[in-house]
């Protein structure tokens, strides 16, 4: 693998979970990068992923959405009913049935949302940013 592509693939890494990256490049055999050409790969990729998830973010959701709705769309679920038919030489029967459709419970306040509440009261943006590259991935951190 040409050198070219040892750095974009950190780069990449780096811009994605920030954590993995130095550890990644430093300690792979196959990189022989130094410990200044790791941090420097490392920042330039965190920094990549903030411009990129700050700036383009609303049409990568609305890229996530289409592929949702898309996706919804092709597996479908298709009735195993056939169409009615009538017999207009008889009288006619309708028989209704109630089927009772259930819900997807949807938390809000999961345990991990109300962390990252808790962080973003006490220490504002300041606590988000600095837990971001650590325990956060940058994209999440980002968004928030």
């Amino acid at each position: 693998m040409g050198e070219f592509y040892k750095i974009i693939l950190v780069i990449l890494l780096s811009s994605v979970k920030f954590v993995a990256g130095p550890p990644f490049a430093y300690y792979n055999n196959k990189y022989d990068f130094t410990f200044i050409e790791t941090v420097s790969y490392c920042v330039i990729g965190g920094t990549l992923g903030v411009f990129i998830f700050t700036f383009f973010s609303k049409p990568l959701f609305a890229i996530w959405h289409f592929l949702k709705i898309k996706t919804k769309q092709l597996f479908k679920k298709k009735s195993p009913f056939s169409d009615p038919a009538a017999d207009i030489d008889t009288a006619l029967e309708i028989h209704y049935e109630y089927i009772e459709k259930k819900e997807k419970d949807h938390h809000l306040f999961t345990p991990k949302n109300r962390k990252l509440v808790r962080i973003w009261r006490k220490y504002g943006l300041a606590g988000i940013a600095f837990l971001t590259p650590v325990i956060l991935s940058i994209p999440i951190g980002t968004i928030i």
